[in-house]
């Protein structure tokens, strides 16, 4: 390290007052301590995870400031927030004349949640933005070590065959609702997966391929444990959309044809589509014939789905409120298990619409230049290859190696959110948030090993 870098790298924080201090290391701190409460949330209650995050984001509130480089999909989650909010039984009750104190009282609050989530979990992908690079090493030091501790507790669970997890329940909770065992390991395996291609960056970059090898085989075994097959398919997917866009044809990148906008038209279209699919089928009858084919699982999706677009047809253009899905059980269980169908019945046309321009400004933009992965040289952002310690691979840039992690990590929630959960699952999208702060993190943590290399 030449002496003028090593004088400016100790006199800067000389130069800061105490209070410029605190505020400058408090988003370090808050992720490290974020991320080791955050082992225990996703073991024994990943559904809790908006809590942890609440309490992760307040500290960074203040760092919404820079919420201008992530300005259209930002604007876009707060249309839905603000089109749920009007079309919510509180804002109903109002226009059919009841006072503000009366509305609340009777409403459900639902809508309380999502709208101050949305502040907590932009502040903390802003926090990862604006990470120093020193210190967004060390986070992501750390978090691939809580990635190794959380994908042995799942191993364990695989080789258990959730042994482990019942164990647990009988010694502390003394066997009370024994189904949630199953519940709680399909969840904490669902974060996992979100965190997967994060920490396959960070493992591959370090030429450790033990660790990806472990998370797989995690994955698979507690998904086939749990009989979760909806978690199998969004990682299948994740892993073939990764190798399309890792080897991605120069000829169409040449002409402007990128992965990031390909897969933005795609699965904007697929949002706007799929109702008009399942309108289709219901309407030639084909459900019984599609159900004899299918798993038991899916063959109820497609009950659920059959229903819900004849209840959409009944109020085809604002739909029936934010959260009437509730209003049709058992024929929809808690939420349709699939968003765009739950846009189109809760909020009509205009939701499904924000909801198909949300995903494809999620996929167009997250390798935008204002987020900081500038296109560079590729001798001197260097990435090693699985299995190849210390082998620099030459022949590509840092924008092109951590593209396929990106999208691939996005298409992860995409899949999970278009065949199961609901759409305002809020644990579901603050696991969103967490890995695509990381992810921000993560690359911050991979320029500064690399400067130190070069000035080594």
């Amino acid at each position: 390290m030449k002496n003028s870098d090593r004088a400016g790298l100790l006199s800067a924080p000389q130069n800061m007052t105490l209070w410029k201090r605190i505020q400058a290391s408090c988003p370090m701190w808050v992720y490290l301590v974020g991320l080791t409460i955050f082992l225990p949330f996703a073991y024994f209650a990943a559904s809790g995870l908006p809590a942890l995050i609440f309490i992760m984001g307040l500290p960074l509130i203040w760092q919404l400031k820079s919420i201008r480089h992530f300005l259209v999909p930002a604007a876009l989650t707060g249309a839905i927030l603000l089109l749920a909010f009007v079309r919510s039984d509180f804002i109903i009750m109002i226009m059919q004349g009841k006072s503000v104190q009366d509305a609340y009282k009777a409403s459900n609050h639902y809508f309380l949640a999502p709208m101050a989530m949305w502040f907590i979990a932009w502040a903390m992908i802003c926090a990862a933005r604006n990470m120093p690079g020193g210190r967004a090493l060390r986070i992501v030091t750390w978090f691939a070590y809580i990635g190794l501790a959380l994908t042995a507790l799942q191993l364990l669970d695989t080789a258990s065959a959730m042994g482990v997890r019942n164990a647990l329940n009988l010694s502390f909770f003394h066997g009370k609702r024994p189904e949630m065992v199953v519940v709680r390991g399909s969840d904490a395996n669902f974060l996992l997966m979100m965190l997967f291609w994060p920490l396959c960056l960070i493992f591959n970059h370090r030429g450790w391929l033990a660790p990806v090898i472990a998370m797989t085989i995690a994955l698979i075994g507690i998904a086939i444990v749990a009989d979760t097959n909806a978690q199998i398919l969004a990682l299948g997917g994740s892993v073939l959309v990764f190798f399309v866009v890792r080897y991605w044809p120069h000829w169409l990148a040449s002409r402007r044809i990128t992965p990031e906008r390909v897969f933005a038209v795609l699965a904007g279209f697929s949002v706007l589509i799929f109702p008009a699919l399942i309108l289709n089928m219901v309407s030639r009858g084909l459900g019984y014939s599609i159900k004899a084919h299918m798993p038991p699982s899916w063959a109820a999706r497609i009950d659920i789905w059959s229903f819900t677009v004849e209840r959409c047809l009944e109020k085809p253009i604002w739909g029936w409120g934010y959260e009437a899905a509730r209003l049709f059980e058992p024929d929809i269980p808690e939420h349709p298990h699939n968003m765009s169908m739950q846009a189109w019945l809760e909020l009509g046309i205009p939701g499904l619409v924000l909801l198909a321009l949300l995903w494809g400004a999620i996929f167009w933009l997250m390798m935008s230049r204002s987020d900081g992965l500038e296109r560079k040289k590729a001798h001197r952002d260097r990435l090693t290859e699985i299995g190849t310690p210390g082998q620099a691979v030459e022949t590509m840039g840092l924008e092109e190696r951590v593209r396929p992690y990106f999208i691939a990590t996005v298409t992860v929630l995409f899949i999970i959110n278009s065949v199961s959960y609901g759409m305002w699952r809020l644990w579901l999208y603050c696991a969103g948030a967490l890995a695509a702060a990381l992810l921000l993190l993560i690359v911050r943590a991979i320029k500064e090993d690399i400067r130190l290399h070069n000035l080594l």
